[in-house]
C-alpha cells in the first residue's frame, strides 16, 4: 500500500555533507554509497553475525571477513561516499542519493542504480512503499511531482514517467502490461493509496505516440521520422502524473506490471533489471527547491538540458540551456549479482547475464579512462578516448541514450549487501564492483561516430541472431508437443471407442439374459400349473445359476443394485426348485449379503447372513468352511457396526475353523484375521467397569 500521513511541504530531508558540490560530482566521478540491509532473522541480529560485515559510517567505510581463494580468512574494505549500516533509517539513504533527484529536478540528468546480490536488500532500498520505510524510489518519485505539479491547468506540462523490464536481454515496456489508472481528484496529494484504489482507477493514456510493443527487442535502431534513430527512451509508454499522488499511482502500476510480466517469462526478481524513468518538465516549471537542498555551490555547474536527438560536442554542455528543456531521471535495480562461495572474488567473477556484465565492463572501462585521465596532463584530460561497450546490452543501451553514463550526469551507485556470514561471499563481491564504480568517470559525450555505429550494429546483429535461436526452440518445442498431444489424443479416443463398444456388448448380454431369465420364470411357472415334474426343476437351477453368476459381473462392475436383484432372482429359483433348505440357497444368501453390505445396508446384510449360516449349519455342521465363512461374515457385519463385544465370538470361532483348513495366506482367513485383531484392540482401550 502506498501512503503518507505528511503533507508534501513536509518532505524534507536531512542531507549529508557531500550534497551539493561532492568531490565525486565535482570531477564526474559515480557517487558510491553502501547500504547493509537491516537484519530480517534472528540469526542475522546476533553479535556473531554482525561481525562478519563491519560499518564505520562515519569514515564511510565497510569491510567484510571472508576468505581468499586458497581458504585463508581474509578481509575485504571499501571507501565509499556514504555507508549505511542496518540501523540506518531509508530517510538517511535518500538524502545521500538526493543530489541525483536534484540534478533531474534542475534540467539535467540523474540515476540511482541499486547493485547486489540476491537478498542483499535492493528491493527494499529501492521499491519499498511500506508507510515509514519507503524506498529510494517513492520518494524520489514524490518529491519530484510535488516540486512540478502544475496546478489547476489542464494543459500544463507535468512529470511523466515509464518504466522497461529487461530480461535476457528483452525489453519489456512494463506500463503496457497493465490498464490504466485515475486516481481520485479530491484526494490529498500525499493521502493513503489502496491497492483497491489503484486497481480500479484509471491513469491517462501512455503519451507516446510511436506504440511500442510491450515485449521487444532494445528498437535502437530504428528510425523514426527525420532519420533520427529511436531509442528506448523516446519508445517508451509515458504516462502522466499531476501530482505525487498520481506518481506514487504510477509506481504502483510500475510494480503490478512488473509482477505481471515476470510471471509471464518465468522470471525472479533476481534475474530481471527494472527502470523506472521519470522525465521532468522544463525548469521554468519547476517549484522552488526545498531549504535542505542547501544553497547552490558557485564552483558547480548547472547540468546541461536533456536532448537526445543532438549530436554532442565532445564537452559537458552549457548551464544556459538547463532552464529550457526538461531533465531525465533513472531508478535502476539491476539483476542479482550470483556466484559460488569458492569462487575468486575477482571483479569478472559475474553471472552470466549479458546485461550485468556489460556494466560491469563500461565501469571497467570507465575507471581506465580516468586513470589514463589522471596520469595525462590536466588539459588533455576531456580528450582521453573511452572505449566501453555501451551497446553490447539492452541495459547499457538504455543507459547510453538517457545520457546518465556520460559527463554532466549525477550517478549515485548503492551497493546493497546483507548482514551475517551466508551473504559474505556475495557481499564481498560487490563490494569489489562498487570499488571499481568508485575509481570510474563519466564518459565524455561524443558524437555518432562510426565506431559507435559499428558497434550498434554489431550488437543488433547478435540480438537477431539470438532472437532467431530463441523462436526456432520455441517452434520446434511447439511442434513436438503438438505431436505429443496428439498421439495421446489418438490413443486416448481408440481407447474410448473400444470401452463403448465393449460397454454396449455387455449391455446386449446382459439384457438378453435377463430376458431368458424372465422367460424361464414363466415357463417354470406354467410348468408348475400343468402339473409338470422334475424336469421343471431342472430347468430352474440352470436358470438360478445363470443368474447368479450374472450377479457376480455386475456386482465386480460396480452394479450393485442390479447385482442384488440378479442373486434375489437366483435365491428364488432355487428355493422353488430345491427347496428354501438347500445349500445351494446358503450360497445365494450370502450372496445378498455381500450385495447389501455393498449398499450399506448392514442390518438387512447381517440378517441375510445369519439365514445362510442357519441352513449350512444344519446341512454341514459346525467345522465346516461353509459354516465358518457364514459366521465369519456375520462378525465382520457386527465389527462394520462398532458392536466390538458381539462381534469378538463369532470371529473367534469362524478364525479358528478357517485357520485349520486354508492357507494362511487366503483372502477370507486374512480379513477375518485382521478385524478380529482390530476388535479385540478396541476392547482392550475400552474402559474397565468394576
Amino acid at each position: 500500500m502506498l501512503a503518507s500521513s505528511r503533507p508534501s511541504s513536509m518532505l524534507a530531508y536531512p542531507l549529508s555533507s557531500r550534497v551539493g558540490l561532492s568531490p565525486r560530482a565535482a570531477d564526474q566521478r559515480l557517487r558510491v554509497v553502501v547500504r547493509v540491509r537491516p537484519p530480517v532473522t534472528v540469526a542475522e541480529a546476533s553479535v556473531e553475525e554482525r561481525s562478519t560485515v563491519a560499518v564505520d559510517e562515519q569514515a564511510a567505510q565497510v569491510s567484510i571477513a571472508t576468505t581468499d581463494e586458497s581458504g585463508a580468512p581474509t578481509s575485504l574494505r571499501c571507501t565509499a561516499d556514504a555507508v549505511c549500516g542496518p540501523s540506518t533509517n531509508q530517510s538517511v539513504v535518500y538524502s545521500h542519493v538526493r543530489p541525483s533527484v536534484l540534478a533531474a529536478m534542475q534540467g539535467g540528468r540523474g540515476c540511482i542504480m541499486c547493485y547486489g546480490p540476491s537478498g542483499g536488500g535492493k528491493s527494499y532500498t529501492l521499491l519499498r512503499t511500506n508507510i515509514g520505510e519507503w524506498g529510494l524510489a517513492p520518494r524520489a518519485v514524490s518529491e519530484v511531482c510535488a516540486a512540478f505539479e502544475p496546478g489547476g491547468s489542464p494543459s500544463a506540462p507535468c512529470v511523466e514517467m515509464a518504466c522497461w523490464l529487461i530480461h535476457e536481454e528483452l525489453a519489456i515496456d512494463v506500463l503496457l502490461e497493465t490498464s490504466g489508472v485515475e486516481p481520485p481528484t479530491t484526494a490529498h496529494a500525499l493521502g493513503p493509496v489502496a491497492d483497491s484504489d489503484a486497481a480500479t482507477a484509471t491513469l491517462p493514456p501512455p503519451s507516446s505516440a510511436l506504440g511500442h510493443a510491450a515485449l521487444s527487442r532494445p528498437n535502437v535502431g530504428a528510425v523514426r521520422e527525420g532519420g533520427t534513430p529511436v531509442s528506448l527512451i523516446d519508445g517508451a509508454s509515458w504516462v502522466g502524473a499531476r501530482s505525487a499522488r498520481e506518481g506514487l499511482l504510477v509506481l504502483q502500476r510500475c510494480h503490478k506490471g512488473r509482477q505481471a510480466a515476470m510471471g509471464r517469462l518465468s522470471a525472479t526478481p533476481s534475474t530481471v533489471h527494472t527502470i523506472v524513468l521519470v522525465r521532468t518538465p522544463p525548469l521554468a516549471r519547476a517549484a522552488t527547491p526545498p531549504p535542505s537542498a542547501g544553497p547552490a555551490s558557485p564552483e558547480r555547474k548547472s547540468p546541461p538540458p536533456l536532448d537526445t536527438d543532438t549530436d554532442f560536442a565532445d564537452s559537458e554542455g552549457a548551464a544556459e540551456g538547463a532552464s529550457s528543456a526538461g531533465g531525465l531521471l533513472c531508478l535502476v535495480e539491476l539483476a542479482a549479482v550470483t556466484g559460488g562461495e569458492s569462487e575468486a572474488l575477482s571483479v569478472r567473477a559475474l553471472p552470466p547475464d549479458a546485461s550485468l556484465d556489460t556494466l560491469q565492463r563500461v565501469l571497467s572501462a570507465l575507471g581506465a579512462a580516468s586513470s589514463a585521465s589522471a596520469a595525462s596532463e590536466p588539459s588533455a584530460a576531456v580528450n582521453v578516448n573511452v572505449d566501453a561497450p555501451f551497446f553490447e546490452s539492452t541495459l547499457t543501451t538504455l543507459l547510453h541514450d538517457a545520457r546518465v553514463l556520460q559527463r554532466g550526469a549525477d550517478v549515485s551507485f548503492v551497493a546493497c549487501i546483507g548482514p551475517g556470514k551466508a551473504a559474505a561471499a556475495l557481499g564481498a563481491r560487490t563490494l569489489r564492483v562498487a570499488i571499481a564504480a568508485s575509481h570510474a568517470r563519466l564518459a565524455p559525450p561524443e558524437p555518432s561516430t562510426p565506431r559507435g555505429l559499428a558497434s550498434l550494429v554489431s550488437q543488433l546483429r547478435r540480438q537477431l541472431a539470438h532472437a532467431t535461436a530463441a523462436m526456432a526452440t520455441s517452434a520446434a518445442f511447439q511442434a513436438a508437443d503438438r505431436e505429443r498431444l496428439e498421439r495421446e489424443n489418438a490413443s486416448l479416443s481408440a481407447q474410448l471407442r473400444a470401452q463403448l463398444e465393449s460397454e454396449a456388448g455387455w449391455r446386449h448380454e446382459l439384457e438378453e439374459a435377463n430376458a431368458r431369465a424372465e422367460q424361464a420364470e414363466a415357463a417354470l411357472d406354467a410348468a408348475r400349473a400343468s402339473g409338470l415334474g422334475g424336469g421343471a426343476e431342472t430347468v430352474q437351477a440352470e436358470f438360478a445359476r445363470e443368474a447368479r453368476v450374472l450377479g457376480l459381473l455386475c456386482r465386480q462392475d460396480g452394479r450393485r443394485e442390479q447385482a442384488l436383484r440378479l442373486q434375489q432372482r437366483a435365491r428364488k429359483l432355487h428355493e422353488r426348485a430345491l427347496g428354501k433348505s438347500h445349500h445351494e440357497v446358503a450360497r445365494d444368501l450370502a450372496n445378498i449379503g455381500n450385495c447389501l453390505c455393498d449398499l450399506h445396508r448392514l442390518d438387512a446384510a447381517a440378517a441375510a447372513y445369519r439365514d445362510a449360516y442357519s441352513i449350512d449349519l444344519a446341512k454341514y455342521g459346525a467345522d465346516h468352511v461353509h459354516t465358518a465363512t457364514d459366521l465369519a461374515s456375520i462378525g465382520l457385519v457386527l465389527a462394520s457396526q462398532r458392536k466390538w463385544r458381539e462381534a469378538l465370538p463369532h470371529l473367534e470361532s469362524s478364525q479358528q475353523t478357517l485357520s485349520s483348513q486354508l492357507e494362511p495366506t487366503h483372502p477370507n482367513l486374512v480379513a477375518v484375521e485382521k478385524f478380529l485383531a482390530e476388535t479385540r484392540e478396541r476392547l482392550a482401550a475400552e474402559p474397565q467397569h468394576g
